[in-house]
C-alpha cells in the first residue's frame, strides 16, 4: 500500500522521467537477455569442439552466425558476448543516470512545493511548530524520501529486468523454471513480511533526527546565552544524548536493511539447488543448464533488491508522512486573503471591535478600536505581555480575528490581496534580524530597483551612514548570521533603513529603537518625526518620553484599550500612562 502511494505520486509528477527510464532499462534488459543464448554455444565448443551434436540454441546461434558470414569460433563467441555486455553497461548507465535525475527532481519537486505550502500558511502555522522539526523536513526526510522514490524506480526496474531474463530460462524449460520460481517466491515471501518492522524503525529515526534538528537550532539561536551562562558543557550533553538517541534509531533501520539484502543473497542459493535438482531430473544438456545457472545468478540479486527496497521503502515512508502531513497542517492555516489589489489608502485604518485568542484560550485582544489617520503618528503602549506586538501582528494579517475587523478607507482587509497589503508596509520588528549577505544585499533585498543614491539618502535618514563608511568594504560588509557581526544599535539602524527604503504607506515600527544609545535614538526620532509628514506611522515605544510628537496615544493593559488621547491629554490626566512616564524617569533603562 505504502508502495503504491509513492508509485502514484512519482507517475503524476514525473511520467516523462518514467516513461524515458523505462525504455532505457528495457533496452538494457533485452541487450543482457540476448547475450544470455551466446553462453550456450561456448559452453558447447569447450566440451565437444563443435556445434553438430549440440543444443537447439546452440545450432540456432550457428545458423545466426553464418547468415551474417561469421566464422563459428570460440573467439568470435566470446567477442560478441563481450561486446554485447558492454553494451549493457552503457545502457546501464544511462539508467542509473536518469535514476539520479528522478531522485533529485522528487527531492526538488518536494522541497519547492513544501516550501511554498509554508509560506502560503499564517504566522500560526510557524507558531506552532518547532522551527528544528521544519528544518530536519528539508535537510533529512526529503532527501529520505528522494532516496525512496529512487528506490522504488530501481526496485520497479529490478522488476522489469526480471521479468525479461526470466524470458529465456522459460524459453529453455518451462518445467525447470515453474518449480525454481515457486521456490524463489516461498523464500522472499517471509522477508516481504517484515514491513511493518521496518516501518516502525522508520518512524523512530525520523523521531529522533526531528529531536536532535531541534536541539542543534535552539543551540545556535541561543548561543550567546548558552556562552554568557557558560552552559556549553551542558547543551553538549544534551546534543550528544540527542544524537545517540539518533544513532541507535539509525543503527536498527540501516542494519534492518542490510539483513534483507544479506538474508536472501544467501536463501537464493537455495533456488539455484532447486534449479539444478529440476535441470538434472529434466535431462537439460550442460550448455543450457550453464544458461541457467548465469540467469538466476544475474535473477537472485535483483529479487533481493526489489525485496530490499520494499522494506526500505517501508522505513522510508514515515518521513514522506511528515512532509504531507506539515504541507496538510500549512494548507489548513493557509491566511484566507482576498482578490483586490491593494495600491494605498487616502483616509484611515480602523481596527473595529478586534478580539483574539491563540488557540480559543483566553483572549489576548479584547474589543480594540483604534483608528490610524493618514499621514499621522500612533503611538501603541503598554507593559510587557499587554497585546502590543499581537495587535500589531493582526493588523499585518498574521492574527485572524475571533470578533470585528480591520478597515481599510471603511473596505475590509479580508478584502484585500494580503501580499499586495504588505508590500505598502514597512516592518521593523523588536528583534530586527539581517540576511546573511552585504548590506547593500540586505536593502535592495526589500526594493530591487533601489539606487545607490537612494541607498546612502536612506542610511543618512536612519543614522546609518557615517558607521557604514567606517567599514572597509563598507557597503559591501558581510553582516553574517542575522546581522550578528554588527552591533544590535547597528543592526537596528539598518533594519529600520530597509523599512523606509521601500516609501510604505503605513510604516510600523515595534521596539525599533531599543537597542540605541539616547543619541542615536534622538536623531533616529528626528528621522522618523519627518517621515511622519510622508507617511503614516504607528510606533511601539519603551522609552514613553519619545512619543511626544505622536498625534495619538493608545494605552494597553491585559489586551484591553485602558487609555486613549493625545501625550500632553494623557499626562494631564494622570493616569496610567502618566504613571509609566513618571516610572521611567527614575529608571536606569
Amino acid at each position: 500500500m505504502k508502495s503504491l502511494i509513492l508509485a502514484r505520486y512519482i507517475w503524476k509528477e514525473f511520467p516523462g522521467l518514467i516513461i524515458i527510464s523505462s525504455l532505457v532499462l528495457i533496452i538494457t534488459s533485452l541487450v543482457e537477455t540476448v547475450a544470455l543464448f551466446f553462453i550456450a554455444p561456448m559452453v558447447d565448443i569447450l566440451v565437444s569442439s563443435e556445434l553438430d551434436n549440440s543444443s537447439v540454441i546452440s545450432k540456432n546461434i550457428g545458423l545466426f552466425l553464418k547468415s551474417i558470414g561469421l566464422p563459428i569460433t570460440l573467439w568470435v563467441l566470446f567477442t560478441i558476448y563481450i561486446g554485447l555486455n558492454l553494451i549493457k553497461s552503457v545502457f546501464q548507465t544511462y539508467a542509473y543516470y536518469f535514476l539520479l535525475k528522478i531522485k533529485y527532481a522528487v527531492e526538488l519537486d518536494l522541497t519547492i512545493k513544501t516550501f511554498d505550502d509554508f509560506y502560503q500558511a499564517g504566522w500560526a502555522f510557524f507558531r506552532n511548530n518547532q522551527q528544528g522539526t521544519l528544518i530536519n523536513t528539508f535537510i533529512r526526510e526529503v532527501r529520505v524520501v528522494g532516496d525512496a522514490f529512487a528506490g522504488l524506480v530501481r526496485s520497479s526496474a529490478a522488476m522489469l529486468q526480471v521479468i525479461i531474463i526470466l524470458c529465456v530460462p522459460f524459453y529453455i524449460s518451462w518445467q525447470v523454471m515453474s518449480i525454481t520460481m515457486v521456490a524463489a517466491v516461498l523464500l522472499a515471501i517471509p522477508l516481504l513480511l517484515f514491513g511493518e518492522l521496518g516501518h516502525r524503525f522508520g518512524k523512530k529515526n525520523t523521531s529522533t533526527a526531528n529531536k536532535l534538528s531541534i536541539s542543534l537550532q535552539e543551540s545556535f539561536s541561543m548561543a550567546k546565552v548558552i556562552l554568557s551562562f557558560s552552559n556549553q558543557l551542558k547543551s553538549s550533553k544534551i546534543i550528544k544524548n540527542k544524537y545517540k538517541n539518533h544513532i541507535v534509531a539509525t543503527l536498527k533501520s540501516q542494519t534492518f536493511n542490510m539483513a534483507i539484502i544479506n538474508s536472501y543473497s544467501s536463501l537464493g542459493l537455495l533456488s539455484i539447488m532447486a534449479m539444478l535438482f529440476a535441470a538434472n531430473k529434466f535431462n537439460l544438456p550442460l550448455s543450457e543448464i550453464s544458461i541457467l545457472i548465469v540467469a538466476f545468478i544475474k535473477i537472485v540479486p535483483l529479487i533481493g533488491q526489489i525485496t530490499s527496497q520494499k522494506n526500505f521503502m517501508d522505513s522510508s515512508f514515515p518521513s514522506y508522512e511528515q512532509i504531507m502531513k506539515l504541507r496538510e497542517l500549512a494548507l489548513e492555516s493557509e491566511v484566507k486573503t482576498g482578490t483586490k489589489i491593494f495600491t494605498g489608502f487616502n483616509n484611515q485604518i480602523k481596527i473595529e471591535n478586534f478580539s483574539f485568542s491563540y488557540n480559543n484560550s483566553k483572549n489576548e485582544l479584547n474589543n480594540i478600536n483604534i483608528i490610524i489617520p493618514k499621514r499621522n503618528m500612533i503611538a501603541i503602549v503598554g507593559e510587557s505581555g499587554a497585546g502590543k506586538t499581537t495587535l500589531i501582528d493582526s493588523l499585518l494579517g498574521f492574527n485572524q480575528p475571533l470578533l470585528g475587523k480591520i478597515s481599510i478607507d471603511g473596505k475590509s482587509l479580508k478584502d484585500y490581496d494580503l501580499s499586495s497589503f504588505r508590500k505598502k508596509i514597512g516592518y521593523v520588528p523588536q528583534e530586527s534580524n539581517l540576511f546573511n549577505m552585504s548590506i547593500k544585499d540586505n536593502l535592495i533585498w526589500a526594493k530591487v530597483d533601489a539606487t545607490d543614491d537612494e541607498i546612502k539618502n536612506i542610511f543618512k535618514l536612519a543614522n546609518a551612514y557615517d558607521f557604514i563608511e567606517r567599514f572597509p568594504d563598507k557597503y559591501d560588509t558581510i553582516v553574517g548570521d542575522r546581522g550578528v557581526r554588527l552591533s544590535g544599535g547597528q543592526l537596528q539602524r539598518i533594519a529600520l533603513a530597509r523599512a523606509m527604503l521601500r516609501k510604505p504607506d503605513l510604516l510600523i515600527l515595534d521596539e525599533a529603537t531599543s537597542s540605541l544609545d539616547t543619541k542615536s535614538e534622538k536623531k533616529i526620532q528626528k528621522a522618523i518625526e519627518k517621515i511622519a509628514k510622508e507617511t503614516t506611522l504607528i510606533v511601539i515605544a519603551h522609552r514613553l518620553s519619545t512619543l511626544s510628537a505622536a498625534n495619538y496615544v493608545y494605552v494597553l493593559e491585559d489586551g484591553c484599550i485602558i487609555e486613549e488621547g493625545t501625550y500632553s491629554d494623557l499626562i494631564v490626566n494622570k493616569g496610567q500612562f502618566y504613571n509609566m512616564v513618571e516610572s521611567q524617569k527614575f529608571s536606569t533603562v
